[in-house]
């Protein structure tokens, strides 16, 4: 085949073509996803937080999953995945959230977190569409009726998706965490299974994203108790921070950036210099600490600018939010 192309296009030609073909092959040449899995993908498949002791949680696995499928990189996805679902998973096909090397008892705490369950859901429905394998659908659909079961919860006409399947909606409370409604996610979700209570999550959660918003610049906070009237939740300090950040990122990404749930948070990241990590809802204080480098990949992507480029020396989270920024910008060279 490769003698026919150069018979009938030319040595010219046909290295044009070649050179061509190499730009959509982005697992051998982005230099950002090899730098990525060069600093966080150990040996054996899970992705290390280099800003907290080495540690792995089902975020940061189903981020690296989620970016390897959208660079091509079948070889990753699957170390990923199999690491994830050997160690990781639960009885009730979810996964235990935080994994310590080096310790006796890597898992001590054997809860999920619905965040890191729907981004390997999703990555596993993306690896099914990118390399037809059934087998992925299916682990993809197994993981959803689970989530289901177990966080998705329906009460006053609304579908709550908790932050885990335990210690989130008892004593008096119903505490939900907004950046962990993965909008792209949700929506891919519901397509694949046809359940119409997927669409009501995602309902409900733009619905609290633009009313359940507090102080002077009318933020949502990271943590959020949705019994009765919604306020920000007792046992977490009341800030738009590190975890909200991602609620713009992925309002973006599911291409539902309404003026409702974003035109305060646009105001805010555009009124502020440098913009803060993260503000207290009640008190207005703000943090000593400038965004980093990956939320500040997410505020221009929200505000419709020019993402910075990767820091070569950035830490696990911030990293992933610009590799996550630049994805959902449309940039992932595919």
């Amino acid at each position: 085949m490769a003698a026919r192309i150069l018979i009938v296009l030319g040595v010219a030609a046909a290295a044009a073509l070649a050179a061509w073909l190499l730009i959509w092959k982005p697992a051998h040449r982005d230099a950002a996803w090899e730098q990525y899995k060069q600093r966080f993908l150990t040996a054996e498949g899970r992705i290390a937080d280099s800003g907290n002791k080495g540690v792995s949680h089902t975020e940061g696995q189903g981020y690296a999953m989620v970016l390897a499928t959208a660079y091509g990189d079948r070889a990753t996805f699957d170390k990923l995945w199999g690491w994830t679902r050997q160690t990781l998973r639960r009885p009730d096909g979810l996964f235990s959230w935080r994994y310590i090397p080096n310790e006796d008892q890597p898992i001590p705490d054997r809860n999920n977190a619905s965040d890191g369950d729907l981004l390997i859901c999703w990555a596993l429905l993306r690896a099914a569409q990118e390399w037809h394998r059934p087998e992925d659908q299916d682990a993809a659909l197994d993981i959803a009726a689970a989530l289901r079961r177990g966080v998705v919860k329906l009460e006053d006409g609304q579908a709550f998706l908790l932050p885990g399947v335990e210690g989130f909606a008892d004593s008096g409370k119903r505490i939900v965490n907004l950046s962990y409604w993965v909008f792209p996610a949700l929506q891919d979700i519901a397509a694949a299974t046809k359940d119409p209570v997927w669409n009501q999550v995602i309902d409900t959660g733009l619905h609290l994203i633009a009313t359940a918003r507090f102080g002077a610049h009318n933020l949502p906070p990271d943590w959020l108790d949705t019994l009765g009237t919604p306020k920000p939740a007792e046992g977490f300090p009341p800030r738009f921070g590190y975890d909200a950040v991602r609620i713009p990122l992925y309002l973006v990404w599911a291409r539902q950036s309404g003026a409702e749930q974003l035109a305060a948070i646009k105001a805010f990241w555009s009124s502020a210099n440098p913009v803060p990590a993260w503000i207290d809802v009640t008190s207005g204080a703000v943090s000593p600490e400038a965004q980093s480098p990956g939320m500040t990949a997410v505020t221009h992507l929200t505000l419709g600018t020019e993402l910075p480029p990767l820091p070569e020396q950035d830490d696990y989270y911030s990293a992933s939010l610009w590799m996550l920024a630049t994805l959902a910008k449309g940039a992932d060279a595919r």
